[in-house]
């Protein structure tokens, strides 16, 4: 077995069968396909039981809802492949996705990561957009990976031979939103090596509603700085010393993301109860890394004066929204 797939489902009945049949499709020698039903309440494990009745090489894990870190995390002790790719339910791969996988991976046997920028689908425009970078095809170690600014997020972007994953002890840390933050700065800094794949093969659905981006609650600003705690406790136990400040100039995203994605939320109770609570602490890892990133200080200030650097933002977003329908009206 080369290749396994592993895909958690829950509440994702009306995308399910495109996801499974863009593999299918392509299907080849070698492949496993490993359903995870996370106690899905609508049609999923019925989806996923007739999908494993029409090819032998589609197995189905039923479990109560555990949530996506452990649906991978119980997917990945089933699969039997050299290398594993989880891949998302809502989302499916394109056509050349398989081929080129089992291309570099024949190519380049001692590559720990396979990473693949994803083209994005706009579910509300039906429109698809490529993010294009410049290190199409680069090799790199992990760490150096990371320091080019590389995507580290989204864990279906990348391809991962087994034995790094298994001799690193490398599994999703359950129970937080944004876990995918927390494995790829982790999985990154182990990798000896990393390969960038030339061309997209995998589309990722940027949904209307219903998923976890899509309904920010303070949940997830409380996740993002457990996160950053979890990653501190990684540094301390796995990152050399010469690296750490690389590291924390690394994982302080992790930080900035807690408010950015909660720019909604800035004037509610439960965010400032947020912000009362974990101010001291991201303004003491914030002065550590200050001389960094603009973004950096910005994210800084945030803890010091909340209101008005979201006063600031907002104005910068509107002034960008006057500016692009300037342009579109000298078009």
């Amino acid at each position: 077995m080369k290749l396994s797939i592993i895909i958690p489902v829950y509440k994702v009945e009306q995308f399910l069968n495109q996801c499974i049949r863009s593999i299918t499709d392509q299907i080849r020698d070698g492949i496993e396909i490993i359903l995870v039903d996370d106690g899905s309440p609508d049609y999923c494990p019925q989806i996923c039981d007739e999908w494993a009745e029409k090819f032998s090489c589609i197995s189905v894990i039923h479990q109560q809802n555990q949530g996506l870190s452990m649906a991978r995390n119980n997917g990945l002790e089933k699969a039997k492949g050299n290398y594993v790719w989880f891949v998302d339910s809502d989302d499916w791969l394109l056509p050349n996705a398989i081929d080129d996988v089992f291309s570099v991976i024949e190519k380049y046997p001692e590559v720990d990561v396979f990473s693949s920028y994803m083209r994005r689908y706009y579910e509300q425009t039906e429109r698809y957009k490529d993010i294009r970078s410049k290190y199409y095809g680069f090799n790199f170690s992990g760490k150096s990976y990371m320091k080019h600014h590389c995507p580290k997020g989204a864990s279906q972007r990348f391809v991962y031979k087994r034995s790094f994953i298994d001799n690193n002890a490398l599994r999703f840390y359950p129970g937080v939103l944004h876990e995918d933050g927390i494995w790829g700065n982790s999985m990154l800094y182990l990798a000896k090596k990393v390969h960038v794949l030339e061309r997209p093969i995998y589309v990722y659905r940027l949904r209307n509603e219903g998923s976890i981006m899509s309904n920010i609650k303070v949940k997830s600003a409380y996740d993002l700085i457990t996160g950053h705690k979890i990653l501190m406790d990684f540094m301390n136990k796995n990152v050399a010393q010469t690296d750490r400040f690389f590291f924390r100039c690394q994982i302080f995203e992790m930080v900035v993301c807690s408010f950015s994605f909660c720019l909604h939320l800035s004037q509610t109770p439960e965010y400032k109860v947020f912000l009362c609570q974990n101010q001291s602490y991201i303004s003491r890892e914030g002065l550590n890394i200050l001389s960094i990133r603009p973004y950096i200080i910005l994210a800084w200030l945030m803890y010091i004066n909340p209101s008005a650097v979201f006063r600031y933002m907002k104005a910068k977003n509107k002034m960008k929204a006057v500016v692009k329908n300037l342009l579109k009206f000298h078009e």
